[in-house]
């Protein structure tokens, strides 16, 4: 599509993509702290079903909705769909990442890749699974939600307000604390449960 064929986004549908993307986000990073805090309370000495279940959902719909916001630019969500500099907002992602133009090419695959043979798709030549590191894609994610609050306050269209979290990296750490406290007490309350595979 060239830049004459783009379509002009009226503030109000920037205004709905905008809060679209955010809840995304906020999705995102808060079944990567889910995923985390399960991962940490319970082992492998004692199969539980129910908890391995609820990780497992948690990591694939934090992968997906991160590659809603970072895949295939077709995607609603992507972050080419509001950014209007898009070469200075990789290079600043990059930066806030501490991560070359290459570096996160390579590390965005590697995440697709997992989605795309463990999520998505099932590729039943896999050996093991390798479970990527997330922390580079909730920095991402963290970075993204900045810019889509920083075009909020340029729309004039009312109410062009953010009611979610200032900074998603305290909520992410506020969330581990809280809700690691009453995961882990549900955790602890089921270990001793038996399940019928």
């Amino acid at each position: 599509m060239t830049k004459k064929q783009e379509k002009v986004m009226s503030e109000g549908e920037k205004l709905r993509l905008i809060d679209r993307q955010l809840h995304n986000i906020h999705g995102a990073i808060r079944s990567l702290a889910y995923f985390r805090i399960i991962s940490s309370g319970i082992t492998d000495d004692r199969p539980n079903l129910f908890w391995k279940s609820t990780k497992s959902v948690h990591i694939e719909h934090f992968v997906t909705a991160w590659s809603k916001c970072f895949g295939a630019q077709s995607e609603d969500l992507h972050w080419k769909k509001i950014v209007n500099d898009p070469c200075s907002f990789r290079t600043r992602l990059c930066k806030e990442l501490s991560l070359e133009k290459r570096e996160f090419k390579k590390y965005n695959k590697q995440l697709l890749s997992f989605r795309n043979k463990v999520v998505a798709h099932t590729d039943t030549s896999l050996q093991q699974i390798d479970i990527p590191s997330f922390d580079s894609a909730l920095n991402a994610l963290a970075f993204l939600q900045k810019e889509l609050v920083s075009e909020l306050s340029k729309l004039k269209t009312e109410p062009a307000v953010h009611k979610g979290p200032a900074d998603v990296l305290v909520w992410y750490d506020n969330m581990i604390e809280e809700a690691g406290g009453i995961i882990g007490k549900a955790i602890e309350a089921t270990s001793e449960m038996d399940e019928y595979h």
